[in-house]
């Protein structure tokens, strides 16, 4: 997954400390605790915005962590991490324990390391408290950060914790500034106050919320609401939080129109004729860059949200995801054809109404294709132009068009399904099969991947893993390549399908229902209002051509769902000469299922799990 800027990177314990962290959270899970309180924790936030000579701004804060140990098994949770952005410098960290400060050794810094990231100028912070606290006893600590931006007010997010006693945060702020609060919750509205009474602060507060089960599909586990805050001064933005002046903002670093040199003029010319179309010049430019500029992200010196020139990208033959589409508008602009910059969040965003940087970690291309957009990705290295990676899929990204800045869905690309498996052979011998296999989209992706970067026995488990995942109790095994296109990749296999089948000397079963796609933890969102997010769509095909020597077998068919939304359907139907063939194929086109259409998909997949257990029948004939 490749990253436009990642202001909060992964956290990765020590081996030893996440084990004992994951036993932790696993404890923490288990039914005999599930309504038992292990820790009680507030976080006072204080900001403080002062004006510069110059109509600038400056913006500090104050983190302040206060936690208490309610249970035994709480207590093993004794060291913090946070985040420092390249936009927020972290000052004076601290502790205080048992009426103690933490000595200098207690607290301490290192780089943020990310696998899309090379070179990066965050760190994470770990404030360590002792191994043996105790319950009923409670661990504080603080520290400061320095905003490069007033445009970096961050996104705050109010944390679904055991038992949240309070989230404060309280701006102080010159007296003609008006502040504003977009607060999402990602369930139910939750009490919280606004207090303006004082003219140079404002304070927004929640106490005492309970924490909530975590639920399977749900996008926003872990928060109770996320809030974007809006400064304002005489009733024009401080922060650019709406679309105009984000754009303007951005624009700001970053040339919407870069220009380019003489090499990049002459890059690409003799790959171009007068009567290629505008969408056929774009695939070229596509292909070369995705297949030509490494990818490598160094996010030093504010280029974690600022694309470094088309010459520099073409020189060095690397970049990120909005180095190389920076260099593809360029190239575009030289045939005549305008590419824009389109901000992406690879995660569910929080229905926030504004704008802000940290809410993106992607940068794609968009292109409007008589009137309507047609996204690609030249950091996608295996997808071909005009196909999409299924993290995009459905994704809201903001469009840095100068003029029309907006928000765009965007929509699943027209293809054709990720996996076709034909095999044939005989219900005598049903270790003995042959596949043909077809994979396209992620799963072409994920195998042209494989078979660049792996060989011998760890390239043919990789496939195993890749393809067989998808179905049930059918093996497939020693694999070859036998054709690639631009969009699909062919393979051929030996088939097992005898724990597949299942023979009786008078009569042999066959499951209806193939396919490994839906799982029971699903229905436990049949009682809930909140939506749904399964994080890819499904569209396979499984084709059976079995020789059933003295069996006899009517035609029968299984359906359930709708053709335009998700549905699945199997049949089988008798041939000539003792043979069958049956017919699989499962489609889920859409990713995000609220109200109405969350009621049919749950309907679909408890449909499809009551028939994991229905048989085509075929019986033995009488000689």
């Amino acid at each position: 997954m490749t990253s436009f800027r990642r202001c909060f990177p992964v956290i990765r314990p020590a081996p030893l400390q996440l084990f004992f962290y994951s036993l932790f959270c696993l404890l923490l899970c288990s039914p005999l605790f599930a309504d038992q309180a292990d820790v009680s924790y507030s976080r006072i936030i204080t900001f403080e915005v002062k004006e510069n000579r110059d109509g600038s701004y400056r913006l500090t804060s104050t983190v302040a962590v206060k936690q208490s140990y309610l249970s035994e098994r709480s207590t093993k949770e004794n060291f913090f991490r946070f985040s420092e952005p390249f936009f927020a410098k972290v000052t004076k960290v601290s502790g205080k324990f048992r009426n103690k400060k933490l000595k200098r050794r207690d607290h301490y810094s290192e780089n943020a390391e990310h696998p899309d990231v090379f070179i990066s100028d965050a760190k994470i912070h770990t404030v360590m408290f002792p191994d043996d606290i105790r319950q009923g006893e409670t661990i504080y600590y603080q520290y400061k950060q320095e905003f490069s931006d007033i445009a970096f007010f961050p996104v705050l997010h109010v944390p679904d914790i055991d038992e949240l006693q309070e989230f404060r945060v309280t701006i102080k702020h010159p007296k003609n500034i008006r502040v504003d609060f977009d607060v999402f919750f990602t369930r139910d509205s939750i009490p919280y106050q606004i207090d303006r009474s004082r003219a140079k602060e404002t304070v927004l507060i929640f106490r005492k919320i309970p924490a909530q089960k975590e639920l399977p599909y749900f996008p926003f586990n872990g928060s109770h609401a996320s809030i974007l805050t809006t400064l304002m001064k005489n009733g024009q933005p401080v922060t650019p939080t709406t679309p105009p002046k984000f754009l303007e903002w951005y624009a700001g670093k970053v040339n919407l129109k870069p220009a380019v040199n003489e090499e990049l003029l002459q890059l690409l010319s003799e790959r171009f004729t007068a009567d290629q179309s505008e969408k056929e010049k774009l695939r070229i430019i596509h292909d070369y860059v995705r297949k030509n500029i490494r990818y490598i992200a160094d996010e030093r010196e504010g280029h974690a949200y600022s694309p470094r020139s088309p010459e520099f990208t073409l020189n060095n033959g690397y970049g990120d995801c909005k180095d190389r589409v920076y260099l593809v508008s360029a190239l575009a602009a030289e045939q005549g054809i305008e590419v824009k910059m389109a901000l992406v969040s690879t995660k569910p965003l929080p229905g926030l109404r504004g704008v802000h940087a940290t809410l993106f970690n992607h940068v794609i291309c968009m292109y409007e294709d008589s009137g309507k957009p047609l996204f690609f990705d030249p950091t996608a290295r295996y997808y071909e132009f005009g196909n999409l990676p299924e993290y995009l899929v459905g994704a809201k990204t903001f469009i840095l068009e100068p003029g029309n800045p907006r928000w765009i869905s965007i929509e699943a690309p027209n293809h054709r399904p990720s996996l076709e498996i034909d095999i044939t052979g005989s219900l005598d011998s049903p270790k003995s099969g042959a596949a043909k296999i077809v994979l396209r989209n992620g799963l072409f992706s994920d195998a042209l991947r494989a078979k660049e970067k792996l060989s011998g026995v760890r390239l043919e488990n990789a496939l195993i893993a890749l393809i067989t995942s998808n179905i049930h109790k059918i093996s497939l095994e020693h694999f070859s390549f036998t054709g690639e296109s631009d969009t699909s990749l062919t393979l051929s296999a030996q088939a097992d399908i005898s724990k597949f089948i299942i023979s009786s000397s008078a009569k042999t079963y066959i499951p209806q229902t193939p396919f490994l796609t839906v799982d029971s933890d699903i229905l436990e969102r049949e009682n809930d209002p909140y939506p749904l997010y399964i994080p890819y769509r499904r569209a396979l095909i499984l084709r059976m051509d079995l020789a059933a020597p003295g069996l006899k077998a009517g035609a029968q068919q299984l359906r359930i769902g709708e053709d335009q939304s998700n549905f699945f359907a199997s049949e089988i139907t008798p041939q000539d000469r003792n043979r069958v063939e049956i017919l699989y194929q499962f489609m889920q086109n859409f990713k995000f299922f609220s109200g109405d259409a969350k009621g049919r998909f749950l309907n679909f997949c408890k449909q499809y799990l009551q028939s994991k257990k229905k048989m085509f029948v075929l019986t033995r004939s009488k000689s």
